[in-house]
Parts: structure tokens; sequence; C-alpha cells
């Protein structure tokens, strides 16, 4: 089901159409019959991504974006940590679903992982998507962007324990819209193969659908933090083609912001890049103006808008 929300097979009068039908899909397998381990998750992720893992062959087609439908609750493990610095570093996104408890991300794993992008569910309108009585998209800090999640018609197997008939089928939850986030990355990939993660994690959270501010007060998202907004394909791939030269700010540990300094959200704290834009906003500088010899060529006024939103709501700042 997540698979076909990326990648379905489209132009063919069947079925659904997926993001991206043309990149390829590499399936690592991390949960079997009887559940799994962290380790074996851990293992995965850094795998993916084409790291070297004690008794595995090495991975052939390295990913640079990896979706994770699946999550827990509890803080993130440091075998996580590791691993997701370990994906970053080798130039890989991970996309990973918020979680469908309704209640802060910030309990959920591997969302609360440093470096990754953290996805809620929204609904046909715009509001965060509730499930059931009892299960919604979780939502607060640190999710980062939101996607649908609610009703999401994708492929299945008919099959119980043997391939069967295809079929689609309607699922809802955070992990049907982390693949949505997922393949519009792969997308911009494809028109900017040279953009690194946080490239990636800044153009989607700055090009982002506005939510609407009409919803019931309990799932509206411009009350409680759902992220940036939603996700808006069309408009996070105009901005990778528009970025001929991608910024470079140093190396990137992460591509989580923190309220530490790191106002650029490049994972770096950098005494001029982080100080000039802090100089900036305080002196009320918007616009291209921002972000001038801060962030290079790439930098525009909504590149930077996301992660200004994000300092205001999460700092305790009030940058215009």
């Amino acid at each position: 089901h997540v698979a076909g929300t990326i990648g379905a097979i489209s132009n063919n009068t069947l079925g659904v159409a997926g993001v991206n039908w043309i990149s390829k899909l590499q399936p690592v397998r991390v949960l079997g019959k009887c559940g799994g381990w962290t380790s074996d998750i851990a293992d995965a992720i850094s795998w993916a991504a084409g790291g070297t893992i004690a008794g595995a062959p090495a991975n052939a087609t390295p990913a640079k974006v990896i979706n994770m439908s699946l999550g827990g609750t509890g803080p993130c493990p440091l075998s996580y940590v590791n691993a997701v610095n370990s994906a970053v570093t080798n130039g890989a996104l991970v996309v990973v679903s918020a979680g469908n408890s309704g209640v802060g991300a910030a309990s959920s794993r591997p969302a609360n992982c440093p470096g990754v992008m953290a996805v809620g569910a929204s609904t046909q309108v715009g509001a965060r998507s509730v499930f059931s009585s009892t299960g919604s998209s979780n939502y607060g800090a640190p999710v980062t962007i939101s996607a649908p999640g609610s009703s999401i018609l994708s492929t299945l197997n008919a099959g119980t324990t043997v391939p069967a008939a295809d079929n689609y089928v309607n699922y809802q939850g955070t992990s049907m819209a982390a693949p949505h986030v997922a393949g519009v990355a792969s997308l911009m990939l494809s028109v900017r193969p040279t953009l690194r993660p946080h490239h990636l994690a800044a153009m989607i959270r700055g090009t982002a659908t506005a939510f609407p501010s009409n919803a019931t007060r309990d799932v509206d998202c411009q009350l409680q933090r759902c992220g940036d907004g939603i996700v808006n394909a069309a408009a996070a791939v105009a901005a990778a083609q528009a970025c001929t030269a991608p910024p470079t700010v140093g190396t990137p540990a992460s591509i989580s912001e923190t309220c530490n300094g790191d106002v650029d959200g490049d994972g770096v704290v950098s005494p001029l890049t982080d100080g000039l834009l802090t100089l900036r906003l305080a002196s009320g500088v918007t616009g291209t103006a921002l972000t001038v010899n801060a962030l290079g060529v790439c930098a525009t006024r909504t590149t930077y808008a996301a992660i200004r939103a994000y300092m205001n709501r999460n700092c305790g700042t009030a940058y215009p």
C-alpha cells in the first residue's frame, strides 16, 4: 500500500497513480511474522543509504530517500540516532510517519529522532486526520509537514499467506501520509539530483500549502502544530528546478532545526550564517535581503519561510 502511493504505475487505465512511477523502489524488510528488533530497523536505515552492516552484502543501489511508515512510543534510541545520522551524511532524506495516537509526536519514535522529516496526516479539507474515536494523527513538534492520510486508495495484494490477485484498498494513517512526502522528494531529486537532505526538507516545508483556518477547533492545524503546511508537489518540484546551485553552508549533521542557534536549520551552528540571519531577523529584514550571502544563491523567502515559522513557534522568538 505504501509502495503504491509512491510508485504505482500510471497511464495504464488501471487502479491508481503513484507520486513518482519512474524512480526505483528498494524494499528493505525489518519486521517479520513475530515482529522485529529496534536494531533491525536501525541497521536497515544505515544499509538502505549505503552504510556498511556486518554480515550483510553492500547495497549496490543506495537510496536517496528513505520512507519509514512504522513506529512506536518512547524516546529515540541511540541506535536510531546513529543510523539516521549515517543516512543523512550519505545523502538520504529520512521520511517517517508521525504516529496515529492523537498525542504529541515527541513521544513517538522515530518521529522524535533528530534528522528525520516527520509527517502528519491531513484530510481532504486540510484538517488534522481523525481515524477513530481513539486515534488521530499525532501533532506538535517534531512534525514538520503534513500530507494526505485519510481514505488513501492504493495497491494491495488479496492474498493472506501467498500472492493472489492485485486489488486496491483505502487505508488511513500517517503511514499513508509519509509516502506522499517521500514521493515528492524523489520527484525533486529527479530534476535536481545534487540536492542534499536539508535542501529537500527546507524546500518542501517552505513551499507547503497553508492549513485552512475554518477547520474544527480540535483538529485545526493553525492551533495545533501539524508542520509547516500540507505538502505541495508542484511547488516543491518547481523550487528544485529553480535551484541550479544549492547553498553550501557546511556539512549538515541534521535537518532538524533546533533552538540552540541553528537558525538556518542546516544542522550546524555557524557564527557566520546563523549569526548573520539572527541579526537580520532581529532588525526586521524580510524577503530576499534576509538570506542574501547567508544561505547561498538558492535561498529565497519561500525557502526560509518554514524555518522562520518554526523558530517563532518553538523558540520563543518573534521574527518577521
